[in-house]
């Protein structure tokens, strides 16, 4: 797990989001694109951390809704109480 996927676990946490809807949320305080959400969602989704539901829309292509799993808000909880990195 890399920080980005730290730092969608816990916005995750807060609510049920889409890939682009998370995207624009993390976007201000970190430069990740759509090319490194949407595969980190993916993976982190294999791994249990995530589950998903497809909202049908009319007028625009459906979306992936992504929650937090019982095993994602256990793996974000031990890692804020690891020590922190030093600053770079």
């Amino acid at each position: 797990m890399n920080l980005l996927s730290y730092g969608l676990l816990g916005l995750l946490a807060r609510r049920e989001s889409s890939g682009y809807d998370l995207m624009l949320e993390i976007q201000p305080f970190w430069q990740a694109k759509h090319s490194q959400i949407y595969p980190l969602l993916s993976r982190m989704e294999k791994n249990g951390l995530l589950s998903s539901r497809w909202i049908q829309q009319s007028d625009k292509p459906d979306k992936k809704m992504y929650s937090i799993t019982d095993k994602g808000i256990h793996t974000l909880q031990q890692w804020t109480q690891e020590s922190a990195a030093p600053p770079v």
